[in-house]
């Protein structure tokens, strides 16, 4: 199994994965928009059910290869939902110093309040 980024609910996929997955959506790609160009004959039973396909059911097909991709999109956005890649970044970040102040460092103009406290009101 592919080695984990450290990350407590995903692991990385297997190169094979990656490779299994680009080349059945790159020949079904094919399959569905140039089907003319497609050499059934030298594929085999991938040839044959794909020949069977294009020629009874190629509306199907166009179907199932925009919902491939809506699915793949939908997973790829789940995923970085889930690992916190749309996380709002925060105008201000606040850090407690070793006095116990809290201090709020704006990040782009460095910008400090030091003598902010808890019980006091800041408004950047």
């Amino acid at each position: 199994m592919a080695k984990s980024d450290g990350g407590d609910y995903f692991r990385r996929a297997s190169l094979f994965w990656i490779i299994t997955v680009t080349l059945s959506m790159g020949y079904f790609t094919w399959t569905v928009f140039w089907p003319q160009h497609v050499p059934y004959d030298n594929l085999g039973p991938l040839g044959t059910l794909s020949k069977y396909l294009v020629d009874n059911h190629h509306a199907l097909m166009y179907k199932g290869w925009w919902a491939a991709w809506v699915v793949h999109v939908g997973e790829a956005l789940v995923a970085m939902k889930m690992t916190g890649m749309f996380q709002r970044v925060p105008c201000c970040t606040t850090v407690g110093d070793d006095h116990g102040s809290i201090v709020s460092v704006h990040p782009k103009a460095g910008l400090s309040n030091a003598s902010w406290h808890d019980d006091e009101q800041w408004d950047p």
